[in-house]
C-alpha cells in the first residue's frame, strides 16, 4: 500500500485515544503517518493525565475553550485546514452530532477526502423519536463508512444510513498491553482471593446506577458470612448525595472512596479486585471493560452497556443482568464472593476473551475500511 496520512479527530485525547491511534501506525507498520488532531487541550469531563505519542504525530487546534466557546465555523475551518495541510487523504471523526463537524465533514467530503465516522451510540441508549432519527441521518450523510463498538453500536449506524458493509466494529478498545504493564510495576505478590475487594470504576453520576448497586450491596452484606468492601474509584456531583445514602443503609463504614483515579492507578486496583461491577442504566460502552479483561478481571455488567455484546459472556468471563433487578445483583454479588473455583475459572475466561477488547481489532477496522 502506498504511504498515505491517516487523521482521527476527537475533542480531547486521553490514554485511550492515543491508544488507538499507536494501534494505526503498528498496524500500518511505517506505511503510513498518523495525526492526531485534538480540538481542545483540556476535557470538560475528565482530568486524565496526557500520555505523550510515541509513533504518531498530535496536535491540539485550541489551547484555551471547548465546545461553547469556539465559533462553530471557526472550529470546522480550523479542522478542514489541518486535515489539508498535513496532506492526510483519509480522515475519522468523532462527535458527529456536533455541527462544527458536521460542517467540517461536508468541507472535507468536498475536497475528495475518504471520511468515516466514530462512535459508540446505540438505538436503546435513550428513547428516540422519528424527527430527531431524521435530522442525524442527514448529519451521516458525509461519511463513507465508520467504526462503531460492535453489534448494537454498528447496527444504529447502519440504521442511520451508513453503508452497511462499510460499518466494522472495535472502536472501545485498548491497549492491552500497556494495561498489563501498568498492572505489573511495583507489584510484589497477588491478594489471596479472601483478600479481593469489589470495585466500579465510573463517574459519580445518574447513569452509572449507584443507588441500586448500594441497595444490592447492603443486602448482600446482611447475607455474606465475611462481606468483602467495596471500592469506587472515580468523581463527580452525585458524591455527597450517594455517601448519605450509603450511610442510610448502614455500609458507608465498608466503602472506600478513592476519587478520580488515573489510568496509571486503575491498572493496579483491577489487578487486586475481585471484580469490577458496572450497573449502569445509561451506558453507551463501558472502556472500563476491556481494561479490566487486560488482567483477566471478572465483569458483573448491566446489560444496558455496549460491552455486554461480545466482551462479557454471561456465566463464562463475567455475568450479565438487568439494571432495575437489584435481587439478581445482590445473588450475583453472593455467588463471584464465595466460589473460589469458580472464580479462577472466571477469570481464565476473561483472558481468553480479551482479545476482542485490544486496539489492534480497531486497526485492523481501520485497515478494512481504507483498503476496500
Amino acid at each position: 500500500m502506498d504511504a498515505r496520512c491517516i487523521a482521527f479527530v476527537w475533542d480531547n485525547f486521553g490514554p485511550l485515544h492515543i491508544d488507538r491511534c499507536e494501534a494505526v501506525a503498528r498496524h500500518f507498520g511505517g506505511k503510513a503517518q498518523v495525526l492526531a488532531i485534538e480540538l481542545f487541550a483540556k476535557s470538560e469531563l475528565y482530568s486524565w493525565e496526557k500520555p505523550k505519542p510515541q509513533n504518531i504525530t498530535k496536535i491540539t487546534l485550541f489551547d484555551e475553550g471547548g465546545w461553547g466557546t469556539i465559533g462553530t465555523l471557526k472550529l470546522a475551518r480550523s479542522i478542514a485546514a489541518a486535515v489539508r495541510q498535513a496532506g492526510c487523504e483519509t480522515v475519522f471523526l468523532s462527535h458527529y452530532d456536533k455541527t462544527a463537524i458536521l460542517i467540517a465533514a461536508i468541507l472535507l467530503r468536498a475536497s475528495g477526502v475518504s471520511l468515516f465516522t466514530m462512535g459508540c451510540s446505540k438505538y436503546d441508549d435513550a428513547p428516540r423519536r422519528p424527527v430527531r432519527e431524521m435530522i442525524k441521518r442527514q448529519f451521516y450523510r458525509p461519511y463513507h463508512g465508520g467504526i462503531g463498538s460492535d453489534d448494537r453500536s454498528t447496527d444504529y449506524m447502519r440504521y442511520l444510513g451508513l453503508p452497511p458493509a462499510r460499518v466494522f466494529g472495535g472502536y472501545n478498545t485498548v491497549h492491552q498491553q500497556r494495561i498489563r504493564d501498568l498492572a505489573a510495576a511495583n507489584q510484589n505478590s497477588s491478594p489471596e482471593f479472601s483478600e479481593r475487594s469489589f470495585l466500579v470504576v465510573a463517574r459519580l453520576i445518574h447513569e452509572k446506577n449507584f443507588p441500586t448497586l448500594f441497595r444490592a450491596y447492603a443486602d448482600y452484606c446482611g447475607k455474606a458470612e465475611l462481606p468483602r468492601r467495596l471500592k469506587i474509584a472515580g468523581d463527580g456531583p452525585l458524591e455527597s448525595e450517594l455517601r448519605r445514602q450509603a450511610l442510610d443503609l448502614g455500609v458507608a463504614d465498608r466503602i472506600d472512596w478513592l476519587g478520580f483515579v488515573q489510568s496509571r492507578e486503575v491498572a493496579p486496583l483491577m489487578r487486586d479486585a475481585l471484580c469490577l461491577i458496572l450497573p449502569s442504566v445509561s451506558e453507551t460502552f463501558g472502556n472500563v471493560v476491556p481494561e479490566a479483561l487486560a488482567v483477566d478481571l471478572p465483569i458483573i455488567i448491566s446489560r444496558q452497556c455496549g460491552a455486554a455484546d461480545r466482551l462479557v459472556v454471561h456465566g463464562k468471563s463475567g455475568f450479565v443482568f438487568d439494571p432495575r433487578d437489584t435481587g439478581t445483583l445482590t445473588g450475583l454479588l453472593l455467588r463471584i464472593g464465595s466460589d473460589e473455583a469458580n472464580w479462577h475459572m472466571l477469570r481464565n475466561e476473561s483472558r481468553e476473551i480479551a482479545p476482542r477488547g485490544d486496539t489492534a481489532v480497531f486497526a485492523q477496522s481501520v485497515a478494512r475500511l481504507i483498503e476496500d
